[in-house]
């Protein structure tokens, strides 16, 4: 399942590589050399559990509604910092 998941995403952002370079080019010029996106997909699995691309965002919303909400965008965020090598601050 997940790895026909990781396909569906990839298709997805080769469908749209040419408008992801131009919209990255016109943003590069008030940006570091060190940054990167953050995407937000939304997928659907049927009851034959094939993933479904529902809708793709570009600046998904990192608000919270509901305590499951902040669980799941919590630990995306500690992922993201992890990824991108920032550190725990320890006072």
């Amino acid at each position: 399942m997940w790895g026909k998941t990781y396909d569906a995403i990839i298709k997805t952002f080769l469908s749209a590589e040419s408008f992801l370079s131009s919209t990255g080019k016109k943003g590069a010029n008030n940006r570091t050399p060190n940054c990167f996106e953050l995407y937000g997909f939304d997928v659907m699995l049927d009851e034959k559990l094939e993933p479904w691309i529902l809708e793709a965002n570009l600046s998904p919303s990192l608000v919270f509604d509901t305590p499951l909400d902040f669980h799941i965008k919590a630990s995306l965020l500690v992922d993201t910092f992890n990824l991108i090598g920032v550190k725990r601050f320890k006072r």
